[in-house]
Formats: structure tokens, C-alpha cells, sequence
């Protein structure tokens, strides 16, 4: 299958979801009949910015886009600067892709690319959802959120004290520390509601998570459970009791609304690893991380196999077994306690 390829493809790709969410500001001296606009509205501002700002409220209602991109000519006088050379664009480009060699249909590609990928996020459909790769064309590398990449006890203190800096962001340290504490993954996350937590009884039930503004099921049948709430978990929650007991959702966005994915979540958490010169990894290692530490201290897999939520331990070993490392200390142990429980026989006469 063809691909396009194109200078700061790979820094763009994903930009769309580092761009912040702002509030549409109704200007009520510039309102015409707007109680007979039937939800229309006009927003004057940077597209980019524009398309996230819809996105809470219209993601995956919109029936139909009408699109009318520059044409990409180079053209300066034209209806509009076709050149990608306007002020605004030319400082995006230089923070965001960084590279003074661009042609001009790298840079028209690198201002298009997270436009579109917003714009997809708005629509209903997927007009692509009838259209299957050939098997032979279908990428089986592990998406970054299948490669274990497990922080360390040295970085997760250096990731908690640091979240506790952003006073605005007050969840952010607790679903961190909810995240390591108990395995979940980040959409499932997203999705508790203050109805599945039970501190009496110690559990977090799963039954849903966040996607594009809605919840849906969880990845997969195993994914429905019950997770044990450990101390780390526990504390997390409890905080966070403390900020959101009057709201459905346990996590909330500063606009008090659940969170339409939990790449908000990821954004804040890249920035404070950048800000602590934590290796850059995805929200989705915690989950790993969490793993990782059980198998480490001695955990049964089969435990910890039902709390990620696998559908077998096979699963897991798959995936965590690189982390399955012992000291000389607890392996000498290990063969001691386990010679205890194999069957002796008695010394034959020689």
C-alpha cells in the first residue's frame, strides 16, 4: 500500500494531540438570531487551535466536512497566503518541526497533516472503515504502547514529586499514581466513575473506557474485572475523593466534564517528563511499570495476569518476561524452598 513520506513526518504525526484545548468564547455583540442558528457557529481564530477547541463537543458528530486547503502554489497575493510563509505558520513550523531545509511541500504537508487528523476526530464515520489493508501490506511492529519500556522506582519519585508542581492540573499526580498502583490502562482510567469504587471492600471495577468523548467496552472480554486496590491505589483515590466526590466521573477535566480521551492526560504527562529529564515514554508504560514490579517482587503471574486484565498468563509472560531477574540471594532461597517441596528417596547402598 502506498505511504507518503515527507520531511518532519515523523515529529508532526502526532502533534494534534500536544495541541491544548481552549474554550470557545461567545461574542454576544456579533450574534445574529442565535436562537434560530440551529447550532451553527462561526469561530474566527487559527484553525488548528479551532478544531481542538470543537472537539469535546462535537467529536464523532459530524456527518460531512467541506474542506478547502491552500492549494499549496507558493503564491503570496493571492485570496489568501499560499506560501505557508505567514508569520503564525512560520513560527509553528520552526518550534514544532525545526528544520530550515523544508521544501515547500514539506512544510504544506507538515501544516496539513494534524489539521486532518483533527478533522477525522470530528467525524462521524470513518470513511476508510470499508477498506482493508492486504494482509501482506499490514504493519506487525508493536505500537508504542505494546513495547515495555518500565520506569524506575528513581524516576516514578522523580515523576510524583514533580506532578504535585502543577497546582492546575490537581488529578494529574493522582491518576499517575493510580495508574502504577494498580495496572490499569489509561482509557479505563478516564472512564471510573465514583460508582466503581469501593474502599470498603478494596476493589476498582472495570467495565468501560474513554474513547473520542464517549465510553465504550473495555479492550477485551478479560478486560471486564475487578482490581484489587492496593495501598498506592488507595491513596490515589482518596485524594482524588477529596476533588471530585460531587461528580459522576472520578477524573474530571478543568471544565468539570469527563475527559474526552486520556491524551490530555498524556500531553501533561510528557511535559513533566521532559521537565525532569525522565526518558520521554508513553502513559501506557505505568501499566507496564505496574507489571514489571510485581514480577520483580515475586508476585504470582496469575494474579497479576487478572488485574492487567489478560486473558491468560500466557499473555503476560509474553510480555513481561525480560523483567524476571533474581539477586543470587532470592534464587538460592528459591532452590531451597522448592527442594523442600519435591519428593525425597532414600541413598541406595553402594
Amino acid at each position: 500500500m502506498p505511504t507518503l513520506q515527507f520531511k518532519g513526518k515523523n515529529i508532526i504525526w502526532n502533534h494534534h494531540m500536544s495541541v491544548p484545548y481552549h474554550t470557545l468564547e461567545r461574542v454576544e455583540e456579533l450574534d445574529y438570531q442565535a436562537d434560530k442558528a440551529n447550532g451553527n457557529i462561526i469561530v474566527e481564530g487559527d484553525n488548528l487551535t479551532a478544531l481542538k477547541a470543537l472537539l469535546p463537543e462535537y467529536a464523532g458528530k459530524v456527518k460531512c466536512i467541506y474542506i478547502d486547503p491552500p492549494y499549496n502554489t507558493g503564491e503570496e497575493h493571492w485570496i489568501y497566503n499560499d506560501n505557508v510563509n505567514s508569520p503564525i505558520i512560520k513560527n509553528w513550523i520552526g518550534k514544532e518541526v525545526g528544520k530550515d531545509d523544508l521544501t515547500k511541500h514539506d512544510k504544506w504537508l507538515c501544516m496539513m497533516t494534524p489539521r486532518l487528523k483533527l478533522l477525522r476526530e470530528l467525524l462521524a464515520l470513518d470513511p476508510l472503515e470499508k477498506i482493508t489493508a492486504p494482509k501482506a501490506m499490514i504493519d506487525l511492529k508493536p505500537s508504542p504502547e505494546e513495547k515495555a519500556d518500565p520506569f524506575t522506582e528513581t524516576e516514578m519519585q522523580l515523576i510524583l514529586d514533580h506532578s504535585n508542581m502543577y497546582k492546575r492540573n490537581h488529578y494529574l499526580r493522582n491518576f499517575i499514581l493510580l495508574m502504577f498502583a494498580s495496572g490499569m490502562r489509561p482509557g479505563e482510567v478516564a472512564a471510573l466513575k465514583w460508582s466503581d469504587i469501593c474502599f470498603d471492600k478494596k476493589t476498582i471495577r472495570v467495565s468501560r473506557t474513554r474513547i473520542r468523548g464517549k465510553d465504550g467496552p473495555p479492550k477485551t472480554e478479560a478486560s471486564y474485572r475487578v482490581v484489587d486496590m492496593l495501598p498506592l491505589a488507595e491513596e490515589a483515590l482518596r485524594d482524588q475523593y477529596e476533588n471530585t466526590k460531587n461528580y459522576e466521573y472520578v477524573f474530571i477535566s478543568s471544565e468539570k466534564k469527563p475527559f474526552y480521551s486520556h491524551d490530555v492526560v498524556g500531553v501533561n504527562f510528557q511535559r513533566i517528563l521532559k521537565a525532569t529529564g525522565v526518558k520521554v515514554r508513553v502513559l501506557y508504560n505505568l501499566r507496564h511499570t505496574y507489571a514489571s514490579h510485581m514480577i520483580r517482587n515475586g508476585v504470582d503471574i496469575v494474579y497479576i495476569s487478572k488485574q492487567l486484565g489478560h486473558e491468560n498468563p500466557n499473555i503476560t509472560l509474553t510480555i513481561y518476561t525480560r523483567f524476571i531477574e533474581e539477586d543470587d540471594e532470592k534464587r538460592l532461597k528459591k532452590i531451597a524452598e522448592i527442594g523442600t517441596k519435591m519428593v525425597t528417596f532414600k541413598k541406595g547402598d553402594s
